[in-house]
């Protein structure tokens, strides 16, 4: 010990603890030891974190990133659902996402006490991940979640789970699949009045009439139920609907709607440094332009 403070490699960093000054050097010296040791150490860090005097948010934050390493049990899965709902409201999607994928990943294993996490977080993770997923994983994970669901007898979710199987099936080309869930999802949100899953179950269908090319149905979806999307979405998957939205005013004729909706969805994707949506949406104006004859102005977008 004595040694590694001399040449600088460790430092005191309260009374009897030490750490080490160089981090990448840490994490090289830790590979080096047997996984069995490894899983120890996380085990005894976590435990040290749990019983420190941090409120919740600087906890999860500092769990996540030894729990994202370990088979957890129950309650290491809602450190890391607590983690990535605190990473999701800044809009660190990332983050987010290796969170609710670890925590899927266990709660799988967990038994029956984890089925409604499992639907919980599964939801989480489709509304700011399906874009980037594995489609034949996100089948998978949607299937298991349809069985919890059902088992539980939780409408809600059933209903949502079918509607966000839908969109997966369809983005597979397997029509079929996809149109029969998405009759299943809207005919069990007939008697579900709960906006938690109302909400993205009209997002879905919105987007659902996009993808079919029917822009007045999805219009009309937004106009009846969703223009308060228009302010900031949460997640990604509504932001993509509003832009879907957007469009879908060019394709019925409503120009400058489309546009005051599309600058309005560039401005947000900014903000939250989302550029992929940014070139999206540019590109879509740019078309809109050039489609009723502002050649002008399309440069600008280029």
């Amino acid at each position: 010990l004595p040694v590694a403070i001399e040449k600088g490699n460790l430092r005191e960093s309260g009374l009897g603890f030490f750490c080490f000054t160089d981090e990448t050097q840490a994490r090289e010296l830790f590979n080096t030891l047997p996984q069995e040791h490894k899983d120890r150490y996380r085990e005894q860090v976590v435990q040290i974190i749990l019983s420190d005097d941090l409120d919740d948010q600087q906890k999860s934050r500092i769990l996540s990133r030894h729990l994202l390493k370990e088979q957890n049990d129950f309650e290491g899965c809602q450190w890391l659902i607590k983690a990535g709902d605190y990473y999701l409201r800044e809009t660190q999607y990332q983050k987010a996402l290796e969170c609710y994928t670890q925590a899927i990943k266990n709660l799988r294993e967990v038994g029956k006490i984890g089925d409604l996490s499992f639907l919980e977080t599964v939801v989480k993770y489709l509304n700011i991940g399906s874009w980037q997923a594995d489609p034949v994983w996100t089948i998978d994970i949607l299937t298991d979640a349809l069985s919890r669901a059902e088992f539980l007898n939780n409408i809600p979710h059933q209903a949502l789970i079918h509607m966000h199987l839908a969109i997966s099936f369809w983005s597979q080309a397997q029509y079929l699949k996809s149109q029969q869930h998405f009759n299943q999802g809207q005919s069990l949100s007939e008697n579900i009045d709960d906006p938690q899953f109302m909400k993205p179950i009209t997002v879905i269908t919105a987007f659902y009439y996009f993808w079919q090319g029917q822009h007045q149905a999805t219009i009309n979806t937004y106009e009846e139920s969703l223009q308060d999307v228009e302010q900031s979405p949460k997640g990604l998957f509504p932001l993509f609907a509003q832009v879907n939205i957007a469009f879908s005013y060019s394709a019925i004729g409503q120009f400058n709607r489309a546009l005051g909706m599309m600058d309005s969805i560039r401005a947000h994707s900014l903000k939250i440094e989302r550029y992929d949506v940014v070139g999206l949406v540019q590109m879509w104006i740019g078309y809109i332009l050039l489609g009723i004859g502002r050649l002008d102005e399309v440069y600008d977008q280029i």
